[in-house]
């Protein structure tokens, strides 16, 4: 989806060059922050056990997209009393103090994460988090579209980028779709690991049962040959 609008969308309108640079911008930091928040995950035992402790990037991405989420949300309730435009057309001699504000409320989802972070294993709480993530989008495109509806009918030919509902419903969109490859990837961990115990009971070889004792070296009572575990 287009940014054009957006507090993220620092470019001409009528260059359709620029447009283009700044939405493949936009889309390579979500592509960023993706990777940033999954990479503890490639330092999780092969077996599940022990925590995995998150790393600052991981908490700085995942603060970045709940700031987006909560900038979609103060945007869509910014609309039904008209205040939003005032604020997106605001400036200042350090630039848009809308993007001030995101930058405070990223500081601050992030010291949040960290936060909660610290204590306990990383992936578990991920899970926990990008369900939060997903509820959260749904929750605030069920907002904002009938924001868009009235809008519409109450301001008629104006445009439609410089509605808060336009930023809730992209901004909404793009977290949605973010927490969809996260959620996905721990997902199938989860799955591998609940897997892996199971596994280690089956001989390599033939696929039969090595229960109710496997050691090391064990002869599956099948095909006669060692487990090799």
């Amino acid at each position: 989806m287009g940014v054009v609008g957006t507090p993220v969308a620092i470019i001409s309108v009528k260059d359709p060059l620029q447009v283009f640079v700044n939405n493949a911008a936009f889309l390579g930091v979500m592509l960023l922050t993706q990777w940033a928040f999954l990479r503890p995950v490639r330092r999780a035992a092969p077996h599940g056990a022990g925590a995995v402790r998150p790393r600052w990037h991981a908490v700085l991405a995942v603060a970045f997209v709940t700031t987006l989420l909560s900038t979609a949300f103060v945007a869509t309730i910014l609309e039904w009393p008209d205040w939003w435009k005032t604020v997106i057309g605001a400036d200042s001699r350090f630039g848009p103090p809308v993007l001030h504000a995101m930058l405070v409320a990223w500081a601050g989802w992030f010291v949040v994460f960290f936060v909660y972070f610290r204590r306990g294993d990383f992936l578990a709480k991920a899970e926990i988090l990008v369900r939060a993530l997903i509820r959260g989008s749904c929750l605030e495109l069920i907002l904002a579209i009938p924001t868009h509806a009235f809008v519409y009918r109450r301001n008629g030919d104006d445009c439609y980028c410089a509605r808060g509902s336009y930023t809730g419903l992209v901004f909404g969109t793009a977290v949605l779709v973010w927490a969809f490859g996260p959620g996905l990837v721990l997902l199938l961990w989860r799955e591998k690991q609940r897997r892996e115990p199971i596994l280690q009971r089956l001989c390599p070889q033939c696929g039969s049962s090595l229960d109710p004792v496997v050691v090391p070296g064990s002869v599956c009572p099948q095909c006669s040959r060692a487990s090799g575990r």
